[in-house]
């Protein structure tokens, strides 16, 4: 591993803003994972235009992140979308879609301003093949203190899918 050379009054400041409970919690050996996955997360969020696999565990099973616009490239198509998704290998469809619903408090909190999109799911019975269908988070539920996604569904033709649009890969 190469050596990290940062200025010794950042840190300083940086462990100071964190007071001292937050940064022993931070330097903790069994801490080191998540801290190393918000990290990721932190770049992903910063460079929303390029494929940049991020990993998020959901139930059993992990899925790469994989945003498919270019650099400040404006919407495309649902045809587009699928176009790319195939390309990257991350097609996913109704099996997928479901688990994650079943499972959607395990989908990280940084998430919820995105929509999965599954590209294989208009391919699937009772669903029409001129739609690309997703999964959002249309609301929070006060009642219950969280937030819920959703089924949602958009013609292939429109240009709506924007850098708010992830496609997944399964990795387990």
């Amino acid at each position: 591993m190469d050596e990290v050379k940062l200025p010794k009054q950042d840190v300083d400041s940086f462990f100071n803003d964190l007071g001292e409970k937050n940064s022993q919690k931070l330097i903790e050996k069994e801490n080191r994972e998540k801290v190393l996955r918000f990290c990721k997360t932190l770049a992903f969020a910063e460079k929303k235009y390029e494929t940049l696999p991020v990993e998020i565990k959901i139930g059993d099973r992990v899925y790469e992140v994989i945003p498919y616009l270019k650099d400040k490239e404006k919407p495309i198509t649902g045809y587009e979308v699928i176009k790319r998704a195939r390309a990257l290998n991350a097609c996913l469809g109704a099996d997928d879609a479901d688990y994650i619903l079943e499972h959607q408090r395990d989908i990280p909190g940084g998430f919820y301003r995105y929509c999965f999109i599954f590209t294989n799911w208009n391919n699937s019975e009772g669903h029409d093949p001129e739609m690309l269908y997703y999964i959002d988070n249309c609301y929070y539920d006060v009642k219950k203190e969280e937030y819920e996604w959703a089924k949602n569904y958009r013609p292939l033709e429109n240009d709506f899918w924007n850098y708010l649009g992830l496609l997944l890969r399964r990795k387990v």
